[in-house]
C-alpha cells in the first residue's frame, strides 16, 4: 500500500527569521504478519573500523566484494548463512566499499581500515 505523506521543514535563524518548505512524499508501507518477516533478511558487517579480521553475518546465501577508493576490486567472496571471518590485515589502511549482493538485495557499505 503507497501512502502519501506531507512533510514540513521550518528553519529559524538566531535572529528570530523563519522560514518553511513542504513537499508530499509517497511511502511504500510493508505489511507484515511479525517482525520476524521483517528482519529475516539481513546483513551485519562488524567491527567497523577494523584493522585485522571482518565479521559478516548474513541471513542468506551471498557474495562480498571489497573494493578501493579507485573501485578497484580487492577481494571476494562466497558467504553462506551465519557468521563469516575475512582475514583484512594486508590491506592498506584506507576507505573500502563491501558490497554483498544476496538474492534479495544488494547492499553497499564504507568499510574503514584502520
Amino acid at each position: 500500500m503507497i501512502q502519501a505523506l506531507q512533510v514540513v521543514l521550518t528553519v529559524r535563524d538566531s535572529l528570530g527569521c523563519e522560514s518553511s518548505s513542504s513537499d508530499t512524499i509517497h511511502v511504500l508501507a510493508l505489511i507484515s504478519s511479525s517482525i520476524y518477516d521483517i528482519d529475516k533478511y539481513f546483513i551485519h558487517i562488524y567491527p567497523n573500523p577494523a584493522s585485522s579480521v571482518i565479521y559478516i553475518e548474513v541471513s542468506e546465501v551471498s557474495s562480498i566484494n571489497i573494493c578501493n577508493a579507485l573501485g578497484q576490486k580487492i577481494m571476494s567472496r562466497h558467504l553462506t548463512p551465519g557468521h563469516t571471518a575475512i582475514d583484512i590485515s594486508t590491506l592498506p589502511v584506507g576507505v573500502y566499499t563491501a558490497t554483498v549482493k544476496t538474492g534479495r538485495c544488494t547492499e553497499v557499505l564504507r568499510l574503514l581500515k584502520e
